[in-house]
């Protein structure tokens, strides 16, 4: 079921479905920008519901970090957990989170925001 559904995706926007299920783009992931065709991509075959949901609030669900509108508090805010704590803060224009622990710090570069209407997910990156 899952090879079909996948034959269908790759196959929208094009006039030529694969021929085989071996011709479709076999998704692991759901994480990298690269697992995504983009929402602009299905107006094509769907205009309705990509109308629908060009309106709504769920094309807010993953965003660029440079486009968003991000609520979350990178001014210094920390969180502890364990011994572990995560502090998020702005640096040179970019929001990055800072985590501590007892073997040393690493600092994280935000580069997606995911949700928002009760709360913010981020993607980061070294």
């Amino acid at each position: 079921m899952r090879a079909l559904g996948v034959m269908l995706l790759a196959a929208c926007g094009s006039s030529t479905p694969p021929s085989r299920a071996s011709d479709a783009k076999v998704v692991s992931s759901n994480i990298w920008r690269a697992d995504y065709v983009g929402s602009a991509a299905c107006e094509d075959c769907h205009h309705e519901v990509y109308a629908k949901w060009a309106t709504s609030p769920m094309r807010n669900m993953t965003r660029d970090i440079a486009d968003a509108t991000v609520v979350a508090p990178f001014d210094g805010a920390s969180l502890r957990i364990g011994r572990d704590t995560a502090t998020m803060t702005m640096e040179a224009g970019a929001r990055v989170v800072k985590v501590a622990s007892p073997i040393g710090v690493e600092t994280f570069t935000v580069t997606k925001v995911v949700g928002g209407h009760y709360r913010e997910d981020f993607k980061i990156g070294r």
